[in-house]
This record gives structure tokens, C-alpha cells and sequence, in this order.
């Protein structure tokens, strides 16, 4: 598995909800990477309780804030570019999440990630020692 896959692999595990492939119509507004303002009426790829991913004709930057309008209910939500993709069909995979809780921005209930599908984070145990470690009487 080459680095990237393996990255986008690692990325997938990572995910704090489940994501559903789901065209909504929003309109982005934000700053390209030439800082150009831009407003770019598209549609979701897919989407999740913490963002989603679009494709956008304007070329945008990781890190940057751009600002999403749910065009079905009007409304806004602040959010911040996690992931800029490949080209496909001309436009840029973009991958945001929001800035702050959305609760029901998609309008979607979202089913809580089971246990077992949740990172696993190993805690250190309380105590250890060095394998073969010897005690000194």
C-alpha cells in the first residue's frame, strides 16, 4: 500500500461519523487561493454530522474558512476546508467540517458510530517495565 492510500486509509478510521452519499444543493462563498472572492453554487458528494465533501470549480486551500449555505433552508454555517482532493470532471474534491456544532444542518438524523467502529487509542499501562528487565535483590 503506497503512502497515500495508506493515508486515506488512516483518515477513514478516523471519522467521527458516518458519512452518507447524498447530493444537497449549497451555495459556497469564500476566498479562492488567489484570494479572489468567490460564490459557487454546488452540490454535496457526501455528507456527515460534522461536515461533508463538495466539488468546487474555485480552487481553496486546507486551513481556510469558507462559508456554507444549505440552499433548501437557507441556512448558514461557518466551516473550515479539511481536505482538497483530486480533479474530477474540473472540479476539486473538498472535504469541510464544520466550525461549530451543526446539529441538523443536512436536515438528517445521524446514527452514533458504534463502539466498535470508533478509533481504538491504547492508554499506557499504570505501570511497566523494560522486558527482560532484571531486579537487583
Amino acid at each position: 500500500m503506497d503512502a497515500l492510500n495508506l493515508q486515506i486509509s488512516f483518515a477513514r478510521t478516523l471519522r467521527r461519523s458516518k458519512r452518507l452519499k447524498l447530493a444537497v444543493p449549497v451555495q459556497i462563498y469564500g476566498q479562492d487561493a488567489f484570494r479572489e472572492s468567490f460564490r459557487e453554487h454546488a452540490r454535496t458528494i457526501s455528507v456527515s454530522a460534522h461536515g461533508g465533501a463538495v466539488a468546487l470549480a474555485a480552487r481553496v486551500r486546507e486551513g481556510q474558512t469558507l462559508l456554507v449555505v444549505n440552499t433548501s433552508t437557507r441556512e448558514e454555517q461557518e466551516c473550515r476546508v479539511a481536505h482538497v482532493g483530486p480533479v474530477k470532471n474540473g472540479k476539486w474534491t473538498v472535504g469541510i467540517e464544520f466550525a461549530h456544532s451543526a446539529g441538523m444542518f443536512w436536515k438528517i438524523n445521524f446514527p452514533p458510530v458504534p463502539q466498535n467502529d470508533r478509533p481504538y487509542v491504547r492508554s499506557a499501562p499504570p505501570y511497566s517495565r523494560p522486558l527482560n528487565h532484571k531486579l537487583i535483590p
